[in-house]
């Protein structure tokens, strides 16, 4: 399964990818397969940090009408359905949050292996394509912005505020029309500075 779903994400043309990655959705339409779709996309995009823009839209198969019901056991066992967007949604939450919490001592230098700002840069991507949005990634742009009224702590503003400029330049335009900024949005320019 992980194979399949490598290949299917690794391929160049998004349009090709997502009607792969349906194909291998299809042949089993279960957690355990959303939940390594969800991982390898993380992966890759940790591998590869200029194609997340591809592989966010190889996931845009959540509102194919051929994209199956998911099946899977609750915690007492019993049959239960849910759309693959619904699941997807859950998984990409999951590791998108915990991938914008804030970068950790060990990660401070700016490079392309600083898994906070690649994941500010998927983060940004999915929102964009429409797969993912939380208060997580609000909470990630107040901490880089640095707004004076933020609760957050922080540590270390540089690359904070470097995750908050990659999720703006990528979605920022999806983060104001939808009103996820709210408050915040007039300090943008003024914290950056």
């Amino acid at each position: 399964m992980d194979q399949q779903i490598r290949e299917a994400l690794s391929l160049c043309e998004p349009i090709n990818a997502a009607s792969s990655l349906l194909h291998v959705v299809n042949r089993r339409p279960d957690v355990e397969t959303i939940s390594w779709v969800a991982e390898l996309y993380e992966l890759l995009a940790l591998d590869n940090p200029s194609r997340a823009d591809a592989l966010t839209q190889s996931l845009i198969l959540r509102d194919s009408s051929d994209a199956p019901t998911i099946t899977e056991n609750d915690y007492k066992g019993n049959l239960r359905r849910e759309s693959f967007r619904a699941v997807l949604h859950s998984f990409l939450y999951e590791i998108l949050s915990t991938a914008i919490s804030g970068p950790s001592s060990d990660l401070l230098a700016i490079a392309p292996e600083n898994l906070f700002l690649v994941g500010s840069v998927i983060s940004a991507a999915a929102t964009k394509q429409g797969l993912f949005s939380s208060v997580e990634q609000i909470g990630a742009l107040a901490r880089g912005i640095q707004s004076p009224d933020s609760e957050y702590e922080y540590s270390d503003p540089e690359v904070s505020l470097l995750g908050a400029c990659l999720q703006l330049l990528i979605a920022g335009s999806v983060f104001c029309n939808a009103g996820h900024l709210g408050r915040n949005k007039e300090q943008l320019l003024p914290s950056i500075e």
